[in-house]
């Protein structure tokens, strides 16, 4: 698997949807945010579109930001013209990681087999930028699919970045679905959530960590037993308020009361 750094927290770009949605924050707001709170670390993922920023730009952002964070990117889609397109804007970004969420946005189902081609057809390229991939588990496929495209990958520059409920659309829940990648993961995106009963069925809903199910000691147990520490990187599932403000303001204090939660329980 690919080499992971130590273990640090940063903030996934989705961590600030609503802000980034509204056009509250762009990219330097984010990464100025970041700093802000003292992160080392930042995934900028593709709701902030990096690679569709110009050249310059992305140069311009390195040059001012690089030094003093590790700067990630995250993208989806498997489509071999579009993964070089964001590995080089990645590069450009001084980037040293993509995360990459396999399937396309329209794919109710993937073709693993085409997708494991068009993957392997760009790791020159990973190798050529020094840029390492985090394959993360999605909705599409289950954790073991994904591990089966690492191995078939076979490539010392791809890991996983394990995110801690997205696999319970599969009906797997986190810990179970943690077990199936650990052996090679290097990012996770942590959140937490609330479930509850409505009707006849069940709401999941994003909540403040801490106040919700995710047993954070639980998920570090695991890493433990098989000597893995990877870098941390909060999201969030956070629902609208009623006003734009009052979305904007909660968000951020769940993303800074989220940062200190980490910072005070990641051992």
């Amino acid at each position: 698997m690919a080499i992971g750094v130590d273990m640090e927290i940063g903030l996934s770009s989705y961590s600030y949807r609503w802000a980034i949605l509204s056009k509250k924050m762009d990219l330097r707001g984010f990464l100025d945010r970041s700093l802000s709170m003292d992160l080392s670390c930042v995934q900028i993922c593709e709701n902030l579109p990096f690679h569709l920023v110009s050249p310059a730009e992305r140069m311009a952002i390195r040059d001012e930001y690089a030094s003093r964070m590790r700067i990630e990117t995250g993208f989806r889609g498997h489509d071999p013209k579009q993964l070089q397109r964001a590995l080089e804007a990645t590069a450009e970004l001084g980037g040293t990681m993509m995360r990459l969420v396999v399937e396309e946005v329209d794919e109710e189902e993937l073709d693993i087999d085409k997708a494991i081609a068009d993957l392997k057809s760009v790791i020159p390229l990973l190798d050529k930028l020094r840029i390492d991939l985090s394959l993360e588990n999605h909705f599409v496929l289950k954790p073991v699919d994904l591990v089966a495209i690492l191995k078939a990958l076979d490539s010392p520059r791809v890991s996983i970045c394990f995110d801690c409920f997205n696999s319970i659309v599969q009906n797997i829940g986190t810990y179970q679905a943690l077990e199936d990648v650990v052996q090679h993961i290097s990012r996770i995106h942590v959140k937490d959530v609330q479930i509850r009963r409505v009707g006849t069925g069940f709401l999941i809903s994003g909540c403040p960590m801490g106040e919700g199910i995710l047993e954070l000691e639980t998920v570090q147990a695991i890493l433990a037993t098989h000597g893995k520490a990877p870098s941390y990187y909060l999201e969030g599932w956070i629902d609208q308020l009623e006003t734009e403000e009052e979305t904007l303001a909660f968000e951020d204090k769940v993303n800074n009361d989220g940062i200190n939660y980490l910072r005070r329980n990641i051992k």
